[in-house]
């Protein structure tokens, strides 16, 4: 059922649910480098990481060059033998799909951000981000994105391998640039994630390769990591990996999850920990110490690759692996509340957003955020969410367009549950700039002809449409206004007495008014 019927304008209509979970895989790391082939799917292998280009990807080499979308396409839920998509992570991806994810990769080439509009791979567009061995250090901005990505929801993979693992020759391995992301960074936090891993410049273990049976004792029978709905955990192996160290004092979230064998059973404490979890800001991140458990053996003809994810201590590196998605995604940024219109227009030079709220279930509210570049939001104002669970909610929310705004505006929601996890909705754009009109609704209620004044900025043709209290169109026409002021008549003579809705518009603006009609 309906509560409050809502009106399709056709106007800056999109739709948004935050029930389908998207997964990006990056590639832009040079992480094909060398005997690596970190991509769900490449359909090209014309890529080079040569040491006279410092490392940095170009083409005319036969490394694999991952594309945004997986081909071939794929049903959401189905399985999908591990071949069906090129890649050494191709297994991984493909039990997402089978998870009902969908999953994406970020290609060479393509910058990291979050917030931006203009990046059609903006992370804001996706609830996890996984990064399996990065090669290349992430630049000052990529780094503010992941942090303010991860701090506002979202869900981080971190996946790094032993130190001296350098692929592409410029210095820099996974743990380095791992280590670089949390230390150097515009946050004013040298550790936002409590740990760091092993490398050279430690002491702890920093190349490992052994199957450790040390699981962290402490973790409850029905641990998220461990005994997930994948299935359960009792071993993994490392093939030349590092461990981390821990400071719970920098981000008391932070959870040990297995150890290295060099930890005396029972296992405890801060050091050599070779998977941890926990949390930063409203977001989650996981970390694992090697690559090698998430490499299914296939991909790159040329690379040697090795059937870690479901070829070692089978099924126990496919069931962390999964349980650690899984857990990125849920009871964090997969709110049940699905927002199936959201609609953008102006009114009397207030911009209207309008949108149905479906299964609203544990929701705070939501917050109106609005934008002069469409990078840096700041809040309009909220609104309380009425949790109506089976019932379609209508909201709508007004903002005045700022006085002499020369620029366009950017409006976006921020969906906030009870229990703090977010979700921004897509980006919707006004331009302001090209207002050409302003109406104001005379005599309302109306008998016969409903009456419009207009002032105009020159001479042209619009339309408008009337509808019903169910949302049916019963009345459409052009008008022809003139130039400066203007008042307009249209006949509603005919119409049955009740509630209607008049929108006026053309291909800049729109504007709304709601009227009663009496007899």
């Amino acid at each position: 059922m309906k509560k409050i019927i809502a009106f399709q304008l056709a106007l800056l209509l999109f739709t948004f649910s935050t029930a389908q979970v998207k997964i990006l895989f990056d590639a832009t790391k040079a992480e094909s480098a060398g005997n690596a082939d970190w991509v769900i799917d490449a359909d090209l292998n014309n890529i080079g990481y040569f040491i006279s280009n410092n490392g940095v990807p170009t083409t005319g080499g036969t490394e694999s060059n991952a594309q945004a979308i997986p081909t071939p396409a794929v049903t959401l839920g189905n399985t999908y033998a591990e071949t069906y998509w090129d890649g050494g992570l191709s297994y991984w991806g493909l039990d997402c799909i089978k998870k009902g994810y969908s999953v994406e990769s970020l290609p060479i080439g393509k910058a990291i951000t979050y917030g931006n509009i203009a990046n059609t791979q903006d992370l804001s567009k996706y609830d996890v981000f996984i990064v399996c061995e990065p090669n290349i250090l992430f630049t000052a901005t990529e780094k503010t994105a992941i942090l303010a990505f991860v701090n506002n929801g979202g869900g981080l993979f971190m996946i790094a391998d032993h130190d001296i693992s350098d692929r592409n020759n410029d210095g820099d391995d996974a743990p380095i640039v791992w280590n670089d992301l949390m230390q150097n960074n515009s946050t004013g936090n040298s550790n936002p994630f409590g740990f760091l891993f092993n490398n050279p410049g430690n002491t702890a273990i920093d190349n490992i390769s052994e199957t450790s049976t040390n699981l962290n004792q402490s973790l409850a029978g029905n641990d998220s990591i461990l005994h997930g709905p994948w299935g359960n955990v009792t071993r993994v192996k490392w093939s030349g990996g590092t461990t981390m160290t821990l400071t719970p004092s920098a981000n008391p979230t932070i959870k040990p999850v297995i150890y290295a064998n060099a930890i005396s059973s029972p296992p405890s404490g801060n050091n050599e920990v070779m998977v941890a979890y926990g949390r930063y800001g409203k977001g989650k991140f996981v970390a694992f110490g090697d690559s090698s458990p998430f490499d299914d053996g296939t991909g790159d003809p040329l690379d040697a690759l090795f059937t870690g994810y479901m070829g070692d201590v089978t099924p126990n590196h496919r069931n962390i692996i999964m349980n650690s998605t899984i857990w990125l995604v849920e009871n964090n940024t997969t709110l049940p509340v699905s927002i199936n219109k959201f609609l953008a227009s102006v009114n009397h030079y207030q911009v209207v957003l309008t949108w149905e709220a479906d299964n609203e279930i544990n929701i705070e509210g939501y917050q109106v955020q609005r934008s002069l570049d469409g990078n840096q939001f700041e809040n309009r104002g909220s609104l309380m969410s009425a949790n109506n669970k089976g019932i379609t909610q209508t909201y709508e929310y007004s903002d005045a367009i700022p006085a002499n705004n020369t620029n366009d505006l950017f409006y976006r929601l921020q969906i906030i549950d009870k229990n703090g996890g977010n979700k921004f909705s897509e980006i919707r754009n006004i331009h302001t700039n090209s207002l050409l009109s302003e109406y104001t609704l005379n005599l309302n209620p109306v008998r016969n002809n409903l009456l419009i004044s207009s002032k105009n900025k020159k001479a042209r043709t619009i339309q408008y449409c009337i509808y019903g209290a169910s949302g049916q169109k019963l009345k459409q026409n052009n008008i022809t206004i003139a130039q400066g002021e203007q008042n307009i008549s249209i006949d509603v003579k005919n119409l049955l007495s009740g509630l209607y809705i008049i929108n006026i518009y053309d291909s800049n603006e729109s504007n709304t008014f709601k009227f009663n009609k009496i007899d």
